[in-house]
């Protein structure tokens, strides 16, 4: 960091909100993502949120949340949950009940970030006392004992190419991320799958997991616990991307967030793709089982789906023009 970036963040540190026992910052641009990071207790000073919330902060806010903000209804108000590392133990005690807030706010267009401890969680897989059924993706994950690195390669799958920033892409040298004791995934799965919660005064919550797109391939772990790891079975993937209705999740075993500037600009590349896609609609055509057209708006900023059903001719202009009716 230079003298002139050593100065401008402890400015901005000087000048952020402290929030009873957390901080708060706020974005300087107009155009604001509104973060909310899972914390299991706040602090004034907090090392890693502290680097993110300082490289976001033009055109991010970030505030620290915990479980009971998170039951009190707190993700109403951000665009993006961020749950990192930690002990996925404690991670899952604190969160476990509000699994079902959390599904709801990813189907409404809202986005998760999960690292180490927040991948786990979003996996439920890979831990002693996961619970499966309240996954938030399809993909399973296993674990790798140990503290030291990850090398990984970007994959060539084409979706992986839009959400990953050049930097990164497939080139002759793999890159290595900071990894203690982190899960990795497997294989993008073809089975239908869902997230099942119970819920008060109702049958229950089911949201059917939608595609993974696996992001980083594991290529070796080497830690202070597991000297050279370089077969991973069906579980090769260090980083993997997933829709639930209308949201998005972005999982990381590895630490990009402690692994130097490259991947921080590879985290803050996702906070753009993010911010560009809140307000957007993207629609999809299909056919039921009466084969009858079915247009989807997907509101990724959180606002309400909308279903047209009928023939083609009369839906309005703009479901046409998307779904290349003529």
């Amino acid at each position: 960091m230079s003298n002139s970036e050593v100065v401008q963040k402890a400015r901005w540190r000087m000048e952020r909100d402290e929030v009873g026992d957390g901080f708060e910052t706020q974005a300087t641009e107009s155009e604001t993502v509104r973060v909310g990071a899972f914390v299991l207790e706040k602090e004034r000073w907090h090392r890693t949120l502290d680097r993110l919330a300082f490289r976001w902060h033009p055109f991010a806010s970030v505030r620290q949340v915990d479980a009971k903000d998170v039951a009190a209804g707190v993700l109403d108000g951000v665009d993006v949950l961020w749950v990192g590392g930690g002990s996925v133990f404690d991670f899952h005690e604190a969160l476990h009940g509000c699994m079902a807030r959390i599904a709801q706010f990813i189907e409404r267009g809202g986005a998760y970030i999960g690292v180490c401890a927040g991948a786990f969680l979003a996996a439920g897989s890979g831990y002693n006392g996961a619970v499966r059924k309240t996954a938030l993706v399809s993909a399973e994950a296993s674990w790798t004992k140990g503290l030291g690195s990850a090398t990984v390669t970007a994959t060539q799958h084409a979706h992986a190419h839009a959400l990953l920033p050049d930097s990164v892409q497939p080139a002759p040298h793999p890159h290595q991320l900071y990894f203690s004791n982190g899960p990795h995934f497997d294989s993008p799965r073809t089975s239908s799958t869902s997230f099942k919660a119970s819920s008060s005064g109702s049958s229950g919550i089911r949201i059917p997991h939608g595609p993974v797109t696996p992001l980083l391939r594991l290529t070796r772990i080497h830690t202070d616990a597991c000297s050279d790891r370089t077969d991973f079975g069906r579980y090769p993937f260090a980083a993997v991307h997933a829709k639930l209705g209308s949201g998005q999740l972005f999982l990381f075993g590895p630490h990009p967030e402690a692994s130097g500037a490259l991947w921080g600009d590879v985290l803050t590349h996702i906070m753009h793709l993010i911010a560009s896609s809140r307000g957007e609609a993207s629609a999809r055509c299909c056919e039921d089982d009466g084969n009858q057209l079915v247009v989807e708006c997907d509101h990724t900023a959180g606002g309400s789906d909308e279903c047209v059903a009928g023939d083609s001719e009369d839906l309005p202009a703009s479901h046409k023009k998307k779904c290349n009716i003529a």
